[in-house]
């Protein structure tokens, strides 16, 4: 076998009955072989792939670059296209159904960001409240969320130690977890530092209730910022362009927690791989 790297030289190996040749660079960004040539001296039987991998810095992979795999897997039939009348039956709209629900339920680093420093302190909570707190307070303008991670308070040396931290100094500490009703007793308690928390409906509830100002943020994964209805819009105004390169879903601004089911028989996984998540 023979095979050319983009800007590389021709290189020559011999692959044994049964072998494979993987050819995996992560440098570079695009090209990959450029040629390939087989040679064997009795009838031969192969198969070749090519595929990319997506890398931090690389480029994410797209629903527009999905639709034609999603036209294959359903044996191209003639129905499944971007020119659809009703947009429900376009493949991006299947692609996008299949991204919001396995993006509510799984982690995505892409999606993951931390709220804004806020205070938690006497009467700053809902009505006036000083240990319950609106969990939007906590999230960056325009944000929805699917999961969280404990909230991060900061505090002093001297605080930390009498929550029972060992430290050698101040900083930031998530949060320990209670349940509703384990942290009720603590709710009641004023003038205390608020290193106990849990979540009840959409508030936070923090214990013991905070005898001064505290600087809290959240950790937490934003719901996909997919916006329906300008990825609809840029559908229908160019469905005859579509007809001739399968179809694109626009990017959008960040949504509000849309829920919409996608079709029952069409399972999520063929479509959306979790090692990426699609942004166009």
């Amino acid at each position: 076998m023979n095979y050319t790297p983009t800007g590389g030289a021709s290189t020559a190996i011999v692959l044994l009955p049964g072998g494979i040749f993987q050819y995996f660079q992560t440098a570079e960004t695009a090209g990959g072989i450029t040629a390939v040539s087989l040679t064997a001296t009795s009838a031969l039987s192969c198969e070749v792939h090519g595929g990319a991998m997506n890398t931090p810095g690389g480029s994410p992979i797209t629903i527009k670059g999905l639709i034609l795999k999603v036209q294959a897997a359903l044996q191209n039939r003639s129905d499944v296209d971007e020119t659809q009348t009703n947009p429900e039956m376009r493949p991006s709209a299947w692609i996008r159904d299949a991204l919001r629900e396995i993006t509510e339920s799984q982690p995505f680093e892409e999606l993951r960001t931390s709220g804004p420093l806020v205070n938690i302190g006497p009467g700053l909570g809902l009505n006036g409240s000083s240990y319950a707190y609106a969990v939007s307070y906590f999230l960056n303008s325009g944000d929805d969320y699917t999961m969280t991670e404990d909230p991060v308070i900061f505090l002093s040396p001297v605080q930390a130690a009498s929550v029972g931290l060992v430290t050698n100094g101040g900083g930031a500490y998530g949060m320990d977890y209670m349940t509703p009703k384990a942290i009720q007793p603590l709710l009641f308690i004023p003038g205390g530092i608020p290193f106990k928390y849990t979540r009840f409906g959409n508030q936070f509830w923090f214990g013991t209730q905070p005898g001064q100002n505290y600087q809290v943020y959240l950790p937490y994964q934003m719901r996909h910022p997919f916006n329906d209805e300008n990825s609809r819009k840029l559908s229908d105004s160019r469905s005859a362009e579509l007809a001739g390169h399968r179809g694109v879903c626009g990017r959008g601004a960040r949504g509000g927690g849309e829920s919409l089911e996608r079709p029952s028989h069409l399972p999520a996984q063929s479509f959306v791989r979790r090692s990426k998540v699609a942004t166009e």
